[in-house]
């Protein structure tokens, strides 16, 4: 009918190595840290939000200094962004669908 649309929602945690140490005491067992580090969890988005085929990707706790970098593979998958203002280092972001 073409009034429906799809929206998928995460916390990614402010993802990047340069301001993400405290990320750590969401684990309970972070074992070497591989889990949880920046490498993984991307990964880890990569493979289920790229694949969702969500019509909007709403992200919280995004970085401004490393956004580009860290979310390049969803506008390889085809999405538009914005990354919203906000005080502190911690940001939204929407992407959309370009299609």
């Amino acid at each position: 009918d073409g009034l429906s649309f799809s929206v998928i929602s995460y916390n990614v945690l402010l993802p990047n190595g340069e301001d993400g140490w405290w990320i750590y005491k969401y684990y309970r067992d972070p074992g070497d840290g591989t889990i949880a580090a920046w490498p993984h969890r991307q990964r880890l988005l990569r493979e289920q939000l790229a694949h969702a085929g969500a019509d909007f990707v709403c992200l919280q706790e995004c970085s401004d200094l490393t956004f580009e970098d860290d979310f390049a593979f969803l506008r390889d998958a085809g999405y538009e962004c914005a990354l919203h203002e906000k005080k502190g280092r911690m940001r939204p972001a929407t992407f959309w669908a370009a299609d």
